[in-house]
């Protein structure tokens, strides 16, 4: 499958890079980037249907078609992209040969290394290691939220005319200076550890290694930071922010700190108990290992402590809420998800207290009071 994949890339960035020079516009290669590996991921999808050839092609395609779109969307009736256009300046009359093998070449040889995780999951059809692909699915999750809710800030931040000249230092854009490209790092990642559990060789690392050396030291960050350095704003950011893998703000206040560390743990808490959840469920006798659990004395006894512990905690949602209806959903949905839902009211809690303590303890009757 390897070969053949190899041969329809090639046909595809020649084709690319036919229509390119026709409209004498090379940045459209960046809506073919994401594209390419759609179409990779269905050709394997297509010859050997498995659900786990379907989870890594729906991965795929959410992240290809969702890029593709947002580019075409950025640059559809725009010039072309400083980037090419530079290199149609500096390379001359040798542009278009280089331009075949050092743009256009080159990313089908990249695409190829970045699909190898994939096409080894749409080739074998099978999941070897469930909780693997399970966390593998969860990573590539957290690394496609960042690079979505990342661009949406950009392009929100962008639209706004009271913005023309100033950095984008709030949202994920406070944590690090490329939060679309960390979360497209990430979720790379995540597709590689699906393709680990099922049972890839060791190979197919260099597919999450490849993007994250792509956007972190050749194609993206630098290209970016390079042609923002003059900017004092961005200098003053530069100062505060991480370059790529999320961060503190040196800006921001311990407490402000405190509260985010805390609103991570939490999530993580309940990302890994999903992760639990999940496994069990799937993977094992949720009933008959019930029985044997509430069957023996240490079993019943451990059931007991941690229902009594939930009941305690609840006792101060019912306090937080106030609300009758709000209340009895968090019961529900505690009896049923247990440490997991209390992960979650606690991210929640921490992301509306507006980073005070006061306001995560009393939760709606601190609103009401200052309300009154």
């Amino acid at each position: 499958m390897l070969w053949q994949m190899a041969l329809i890339i090639l046909a595809y960035f020649i084709a690319w890079y036919i229509v390119s020079v026709v409209i004498k516009n090379a940045s459209i290669i960046d809506i073919g980037w994401g594209l390419g590996f759609v179409i990779v991921a269905w050709v394997g999808f297509l010859q050997n249907i498995t659900w786990a050839s379907a989870l890594v092609t729906a991965l795929v395609s959410l992240w290809g078609l969702r890029l593709a779109y947002h580019i075409f969307k950025r640059n559809h009736g725009q010039p072309e992209d400083y980037r090419y256009a530079n290199f149609r300046k500096v390379w001359g009359k040798n542009y278009y040969v280089r331009a075949f093998f050092q743009l256009f070449m080159f990313q089908g040889l990249m695409m190829l290394i970045i699909s190898l995780g994939f096409i080894h999951v749409n080739s074998t059809g099978s999941i070897v290691n469930l909780p693997l692909a399970i966390i593998g699915a969860l990573v590539w999750l957290i690394g496609y939220i960042f690079e979505v809710v990342g661009d949406a800030q950009l392009r929100k931040f962008v639209s706004n005319p009271d913005n023309k000249g100033k950095i984008l230092d709030t949202g994920l854009w406070r944590y690090t200076r490329h939060p679309n490209y960390f979360g497209e790092a990430v979720l790379w990642w995540g597709i590689f550890i699906i393709a680990l559990g099922a049972g890839a060789p060791w190979y197919t690392v260099l597919s999450p290694l490849t993007i994250n050396i792509l956007v972190r030291y050749v194609s993206g960050v630098p290209m970016l930071e390079k042609r923002l350095a003059q900017r004092k704003e961005f200098a003053e950011y530069m100062e505060n922010t991480s370059v790529f893998i999320p961060w503190f703000s040196k800006s921001d206040s311990m407490t402000k700190n405190i509260f985010l560390v805390l609103q991570f743990v939490f999530l993580a808490g309940f990302l890994a108990f999903l992760v639990a959840i999940i496994y069990g469920v799937t993977a094992r006798d949720f009933w008959a290992e019930g029985r044997v659990l509430v069957g023996i004395y240490w079993g019943r006894f451990t059931l007991y402590d941690i229902y009594l512990a939930f009941a305690v905690f609840y006792l101060w949602i019912v306090y937080r809420e106030k609300s009758l209806l709000s209340s009895i959903i968090w019961f529900f949905l505690i009896m049923l998800g247990g440490a997991m839902t209390i992960c979650l009211y606690m991210f929640v809690a921490l992301r509306t207290s507006d980073n005070s303590s006061v306001k995560l303890m009393l939760g709606k009757r601190w609103v009401n009071q200052n309300a009154e």
